[in-house]
């Protein structure tokens, strides 16, 4: 196993009586506790139980990190899941029966007010005004906040005309074809501030600046105190004849602690997967050629047999993708209990995406089938570079915002698909690319894949990189590119 690569908040605390009551019980012993060895026993799902345990095992004066770490691994098995708390799902079902007319209504709706707020106390929007007072303000700049309803070229100059409409009503606005605020791309759907300038004898309002809600300062991404660890996978594919099983055994072998890595091994708290966890069946024409398993609750039932060979004291958050057995309008629901159920314990599942923080580090997991209307929509956006596409994304605070292209939108209340709030680990996968990059104070992963390369990826000129992790440290959020691939 190889390494690539580097990248160089605080975790939530217990109540006081129970840190007290730990602190007192090591004391009475006279014992004494490394740095951070008290939040890894007051993570466990029973710390009083885990110290009386430590006090009998143990006869040295001091407790270190190792220590507690392998007793609380071999003796305790499954970390506290109050390690792993869910946030927000993306997928959020009407509580009443609405038409899909009305439930569109709701989703646009909902996704103009929420980046509205976010967008409304940028110091570039000034004297902001809803869009049907527009011709009001001739001979005036101001600013607006309108979702992107028609982006088009005028015929003999060139340049950029932009309709945007908010609850109030629509208004069209000129970028001039010099202006350098309309080099970038401009999505159907997205949100954005506009400061223009209205002439006193102009139809028409022109663009002085563009301001996407975006990450408008760098972000100080939140920190463990204690050692944590957390691997990042995608798009397994469990079921395919290319599901990469030599690969797949060299990376189970190392959460083991069976290579040389095992001190690092050891630190790892959660696996997550960012979908496409089985191949599934009927995705493409001609599909079954490609299975080995034909069956798709057998996929999920090797699913699990293959994570129940991981160490039993990790997380493992799994979300679901465009090949998983859920609905497959985004945002997609969790999967559902008969799948499930053969999985092991400690998996823990979210919708896609799904908004959940690990030892309070905030990571926004989305399985990435997004890339399919971004990509074609943005000069030079290319699969192979899937960070540059994820910064799209955080520069729109939406993770798909066009509707009637290839991915089809739920008319869900509202629109999960949002990012808010920011994360401090944004992870993606579906591309089969892998890629890691610091944006902002967000790290960017772009999870690879654990299938060989594909006729369709090989139709589309696109060339995977598999059997890639990525392994971040939650304590000095850094982050490192592991190969497992057998050569």
């Amino acid at each position: 196993m190889g390494e690539q690569g580097g990248l160089s908040g605080e975790a939530p605390r217990a109540p006081p009586d129970l840190r007290e009551a730990v602190t007192h019980l090591f004391e009475a012993g006279h014992r004494t506790l490394e740095p951070g060895v008290l939040d890894q026993i007051l993570l466990n799902a029973s710390p009083l139980e885990l110290s009386r345990a430590l006090l009998d095992k143990f006869s040295g004066s001091i407790l270190t990190e190792q220590t507690v770490s392998r007793f609380i691994r071999d003796a305790f098995g499954t970390v506290s899941p109050g390690g792993y708390e869910k946030v927000a799902d993306g997928y959020l079902p009407h509580t009443r029966k609405v038409t899909p007319e009305q439930g569109y209504r709701e989703l646009f709706t909902d996704r103009y007010q929420r980046l509205h707020r976010i967008l409304r106390g940028r110091p570039a929007l000034k004297n902001l005004i809803p869009i049907r007072d527009v011709p009001r303000h001739r001979g005036e700049e101001f600013s607006v906040i309108g979702m992107v309803r028609e982006v088009r070229h005028t015929e003999k100059s060139h340049h950029l005309m932009l309709a945007l409409d908010d609850l109030t009503g629509e208004a069209t606005f000129l970028i001039g074809k010099d202006n350098p605020q309309g080099k970038g791309a401009f999505l159907h759907d997205e949100v954005l501030g506009l400061r223009v300038w209205h002439p006193k004898d102009g139809d028409l309002a022109y663009v002085k600046e563009v301001v996407r809600p975006g990450v408008p300062v760098p972000k100080e991404p939140r920190k463990t105190t204690f050692p944590s660890k957390v691997l990042f996978l995608s798009d397994l594919h469990v079921g395919s004849k290319m599901f990469l099983r030599e690969e797949w055994q060299e990376l189970t072998a190392f959460l083991n602690g069976r290579t040389e890595q095992s001190a690092i091994a050891e630190q790892i708290r959660h696996v997550v997967v960012a979908g496409d966890l089985v191949d599934g069946i009927g995705i493409y024409p001609g599909q079954e050629r490609d299975l080995a398993v034909l069956d798709i609750l057998e996929q999920y039932r090797e699913l699990g047999r293959l994570l129940s060979e991981f160490p039993k004291r990790l997380n493992v958050v799994l979300i679901p993708g465009n090949h998983d057995a859920v609905c497959p309008a985004e945002p997609q629901p969790p999967l559902p209990e008969v799948f499930a159920r053969v999985l092991p314990t400690n998996v823990r599942l979210g919708g896609n995406p799904s908004l959940f923080s690990l030892d309070g580090v905030l990571i926004q997991a989305y399985h990435g089938r997004g890339f399919d209307n971004i990509v074609p929509s943005i000069p030079g956006a290319r699969y192979e570079a899937p960070t540059e596409v994820m910064k799209h994304m955080l520069n729109m605070r939406h993770l798909s915002p066009t509707f009637g292209q290839k991915i089809p939108l739920a008319p869900l209340p509202r629109d999960g698909l949002l990012i808010d709030p920011l994360p401090d680990i944004f992870v993606t996968g579906h591309t089969h690319t892998a890629g890691i990059e610091r944006h902002k104070g967000v790290t960017l992963i772009n999870a690879s894949a654990w299938i060989a390369e594909t006729e369709y990826q090989r139709m589309r000129n696109v060339k995977p990189e598999p059997a890639q992790a990525f392994l971040m440290d939650l304590a000095k959020s850094s982050a490192t590119q592991l190969d497992f691939s057998v050569r």
